[in-house]
């Protein structure tokens, strides 16, 4: 069965296949772009959770939030434009504030390493990657309780060896990547 092209999918979707995507990274000792894509499912995830709120819980019409977030451009104005201010005044507010800081580190890491040239070491990776897993995971639980990321496991890196014209060589892969 053919891949549903990326337009399609859903936002949990494009959440599930970039953290697919982030554990890829790392387990290939992309430890920058590692940060990069954590960031762009972090992203993802409060895309989701906007539409969730706007839509589902205020009945928002869904080409006025494509509109929204288009004009947002970026995880600090979708939080500090929509997804906090949405939230204002609930039992989520604080917890979703802390989020927001969480998160807001994270895209200066990604910031810095897409705008600057800047480069990560592992265990810096390691650090927002799993900064991104429990926030993330946050977010879509709050909306949907059977929902969970899969688990981020620094240690879990596969490879392959192959022959090459000087001898072999080891290409580190993730299994399940080419799945999504």
């Amino acid at each position: 069965m053919p891949k549903k092209p990326y337009s399609k999918r859903t936002d949990l979707e494009k959440v599930e296949s970039n953290w697919t995507k982030t554990l890829g990274l790392f387990s290939r000792k992309e430890y920058s772009l590692s940060i990069v894509r954590a960031a762009v499912t972090a992203e993802l995830a409060i895309n989701y959770a906007i539409r969730y709120e706007l839509h589902d819980n205020h009945g928002v019409p869904s080409t006025f939030i494509d509109k929204q977030l288009m004009d947002a451009n970026g995880i600090a104005n979708k939080l500090d434009r929509l997804y906090i201010p949405i939230l204002i005044g609930t039992e989520h507010e604080k917890q979703t504030k802390e989020i927001a800081k969480s998160i807001k580190t994270l895209n200066k890491q990604r910031n810095d390493i897409a705008h600057r040239g800047e480069f990560r070491k592992k265990e810096t990776a390691q650090q927002f990657v799993e900064l991104a897993e429990k926030e993330i995971n946050v977010l879509l639980k709050r909306y949907n309780s059977e929902v969970t990321l899969t688990t981020f496991i620094p240690s879990k890196t596969h490879s392959i060896t192959i022959p090459s014209m000087n001898g072999f060589i080891t290409i580190p892969m993730h299994p399940e990547e080419d799945e999504k």
